[in-house]
């Protein structure tokens, strides 16, 4: 009779605790890059993993992200951008330069555009 009172004290707390979302989901999309889920806001950012495994904010709402031939493609709240990955230095996303990054925000035919200059067809988004 002793054993059934802390595996249930256990079992109470443990199904408590599984409520709670402790690990945000997290989708790798190429290379170091991955989406997750914000802790404290309702939405997701795309994220770059640097060498030294830092992480470093690369767009914040995003709704779709998709790597394509050197290239990674997000749908966000305020747009739509791209940019190359090999232009990418890991920067901190306050330096200057992170910002020169990103390509847009460009509106649905400025997008599609863009995707046709870099020869780019379909992209196979692998978030969300």
């Amino acid at each position: 009779m002793g054993l059934v009172r802390p595996c249930f004290g256990w079992l109470l707390v443990f199904g408590c605790t599984s409520c709670f979302d402790l690990n945000p989901s997290k989708t790798t999309i190429h290379a170091g890059y991955y989406v997750r889920d914000d802790f404290s806001q309702p939405y997701s950012t795309l994220y770059l993993e640097t060498e030294d495994g830092s992480s470093v904010e690369r767009c914040p709402n995003v709704k779709r992200v998709g790597y394509e031939r050197g290239y990674i493609f997000i749908q966000a709240e305020r747009g739509n951008y791209w940019f190359a990955v090999q232009e990418d230095k890991g920067w901190n996303s306050l330096d200057p330069a992170a910002a020169l990054l990103l390509n847009g925000p460009l509106n649905f035919t400025e997008f599609q555009q863009a995707m046709l200059r870099l020869g780019v067809g379909e992209i196979a988004y692998q978030f969300p």
